[in-house]
């Protein structure tokens, strides 16, 4: 349930995300990153890569460029 509602949260206006500085755009990914290690209870240590991978999760920058590019097609 909780990665559902992160996900819809994440995705809502991406036109809007596309091109920030990767200051904001590295919150929103330790907001993505905190809710793969809650819902695989993997260590705040332990790699992330692997457990997005895991989900088929997209890093935000390469998620907010995938849905734009969604949308304008």
């Amino acid at each position: 349930m909780v990665g559902l509602s992160n996900d819809k949260n994440l995705d809502y206006c991406n036109s809007l995300l596309y091109g920030l500085p990767n200051t904001l755009l590295r919150k929103l990914q330790s907001v993505q990153n905190a809710t793969a290690r809650l819902i695989n209870g993997t260590r705040r240590r332990d790699y992330i890569t692997p457990v997005r991978r895991e989900l088929h999760w997209l890093p935000i920058r390469e998620r907010v460029k995938f849905k734009v590019a969604c949308v304008v097609r």
